[in-house]
């Protein structure tokens, strides 16, 4: 399995259209709370991401990309695979 890192942008955004891509990410797998070392949770920052999958990169920009699509906004997507992800200051997850 391959662990992956997710930015989606929704250009031109308004009231609702960033709640509905959230809804669209989870339903497609993805997450927006990640484990730190300590076990701890955290939320990636807004945009970001991640989901673990046996796919390659170009399946998983398809994912993302369809379901900031799905939004009815114009939009960035970029994919990176990771193996070391680092972070700080995150805000912790309830």
């Amino acid at each position: 399995m391959v662990r992956y890192l997710t930015r989606v942008q929704l250009h031109f955004a308004e009231h609702g259209d960033h709640d509905r891509l959230h809804a669209e990410l989870i339903a497609a797998g993805f997450s927006h709370v990640i484990t730190g070392a300590n076990g701890q949770q955290f939320y990636l920052p807004t945009g970001d991401y991640w989901i673990e999958s046996g796919a390659p990169a170009t399946t998983i920009t398809a994912l993302a990309k369809g379901a900031a699509e799905r939004t009815g906004r114009t939009n960035s997507v970029v994919v990176a695979q990771y193996v070391d992800l680092q972070f700080s200051d995150l805000y912790a997850a309830v």
